[in-house]
């Protein structure tokens, strides 16, 4: 099951901080009116969003990568890229601007990010991103494009649906997982990290400074 994306307050010391960085490197259209900026590096792009969250959120998947890292990250022999959460399609264009020939899958159900979604793909004339509108489980994903190459994840919570005991044959499939992860009541990292070792992943995972309940999981087989 995919759940509606929320607002990151926690990250607002660190959104803040990256205002210079944002600021030199796209260009905006009136914002107030349009809600519209292009990033121009690497590759450019436009992207109608919702609110200046957005734009900071956009920031650190685009220009800080942050779902990529040495450990893993998007290459050209990656045929099948998932994006769990696409939001406003801020990492879904921009992996397909870099790789072209990968078919880009784009999983969104908030009404609001799913237009822009839709929007933004029309905007860049990208044409090899393919929308989910819908919850759909890991199972699902894997017995409609047979293998994932890069699973990227960031639902806010949903990721104990999508990865859980159930899905440990369908994990199998995946190459490369970056992840954010969110711990609440009785659901933990470990909980994730456990079954990607069991599926046969060697595991990464950044907590997040200042935030002990947030932070990032990598994996690769």
């Amino acid at each position: 099951m995919v759940q509606k994306n929320l607002p990151k307050f926690y990250r607002f010391p660190y959104y803040i901080a990256s205002l210079h960085a944002l600021l030199g490197s796209v260009h905006f259209l009136p914002i107030l009116t349009i809600k519209k900026l292009v990033f121009y590096r690497p590759y450019q792009i436009t992207l109608s969003f919702h609110s200046v969250l957005d734009l900071l959120v956009a920031k650190e998947v685009i220009l800080d990568q942050e779902y990529e890292s040495l450990f893993v990250h998007v290459e050209h022999d990656d045929k099948v890229i998932v994006d769990v959460g696409a939001g406003f399609g801020d990492f879904s264009i921009s992996v397909a601007k870099r790789y072209p020939s990968a078919t880009v899958v784009a999983v969104e159900i908030d009404p609001t990010y799913l237009a822009l979604l839709r929007k933004n793909i029309q905007e860049n004339n990208v044409s090899t991103i393919h929308v989910i509108d819908r919850p759909i489980s890991l199972f699902e994903l894997i017995k409609r494009y047979k293998r994932i190459d890069f699973f990227k994840m960031d639902c806010e919570g949903c990721e104990y649906d999508m990865i859980n005991d159930h899905s440990l044959p369908a994990l199998k499939k995946i190459k490369k997982l970056s992840m954010e992860y969110h711990e609440f009541e009785e659901k933990t990292k470990e909980m994730i990290v456990n079954l990607l070792y069991k599926a046969g992943f060697t595991v990464d995972i950044i907590p997040t400074r200042g935030v002990p309940h947030v932070g990032h999981i990598k994996a690769k087989r």
